[in-house]
C-alpha cells in the first residue's frame, strides 16, 4: 500500500486538530524512511515514533506467526539511531521470559515462549544480567527495561501488567541506570 495516502490522512487530522503527533506500528525500516522522505517533501512532521516487537530477550523471527508483526533488526535499530525517531516497543518484558527463566528455570517455560526466545543471544544477555543482578541488586525486569530505556535513542517501553505489583515493578526500572559497562557488555552479546 503507498504510503503518501497514509501520511496525508494523518497530516490531514493534525491540520484537524484532531492529533498532535503521530507514529506507526510494524513497519519496516525502508517503509518508514519512505513516508517520512514524502512527509518532508511536503512539509509535514512525519511519523514521530515507531513501536516494533522489541526487548532485552532477541526474538527468533521464525517464531512470529503473525506475518504483520515486526521486530526490531539491525536495520531498523540503525534507522532510529540515525533518525533519532523514538521506539516504542511492544512485549519489552518478552511475555515475561526472563522472569520466568529466572524464576523457573528455562526447562519449565512453555514450549511456545522457549520457541520465540530461546537463542544465543537472549541466553548470553541472561547470564550477563545474572552477573549484574548479584553486583546490583537490580530485578532482572529492571535491567531489561533499564537495557531499552538506556539506549542511544529515546524509548519508551510498553509494559505488561496483570496487577498493581506487576506495575509497581515495572515502574521501578525508571530507577535504575546500568552501568556503561553493563550496558555495553548487554548490547554487545550478539
Amino acid at each position: 500500500k503507498p504510503v503518501e495516502p497514509i501520511i496525508d490522512a494523518l497530516e490531514a487530522e493534525v491540520k484537524a486538530g484532531n492529533i498532535r503527533y503521530y507514529g506507526c506500528s510494524n513497519w519496516r525500516a525502508n517503509r518508514i524512511k519512505a513516508a517520512n522522505a514524502y512527509a518532508k517533501s511536503a512539509g509535514y512532521m512525519g511519523f514521530v515514533a515507531d513501536q516494533p516487537l522489541w526487548s532485552m530477550a532477541q526474538v527468533n523471527p521464525e517464531a512470529i506467526s503473525d506475518p504483520t508483526l515486526v521486530a526490531l533488526d539491525d536495520d531498523l535499530y540503525a534507522y532510529h539511531v540515525e533518525s533519532g525517531m523514538a521506539i516504542i516497543p511492544y512485549s519489552s518484558q518478552a511475555k515475561g521470559y526472563y522472569t520466568k527463566w529466572a524464576a523457573l528455570g528455562l526447562e519449565n517455560l512453555s514450549d511456545d515462549l522457549r520457541a520465540q526466545y530461546d537463542n544465543a543471544v537472549t541466553r548470553k544477555r541472561y547470564d550477563i544480567a545474572q552477573e549484574i543482578m548479584q553486583r546490583t541488586g537490580y530485578t532482572i525486569n529492571q535491567i531489561a527495561l533499564a537495557f531499552l530505556m538506556q539506549q542511544p535513542v529515546t524509548t519508551i517501553p510498553v509494559v505488561g501488567c496483570k496487577n498493581l505489583d506487576h506495575l509497581t515493578a515495572s515502574m521501578s526500572a525508571l530507577d535504575v541506570t546500568l552501568s556503561d559497562e553493563d550496558f555495553s557488555r548487554l548490547q554487545a552479546a550478539k
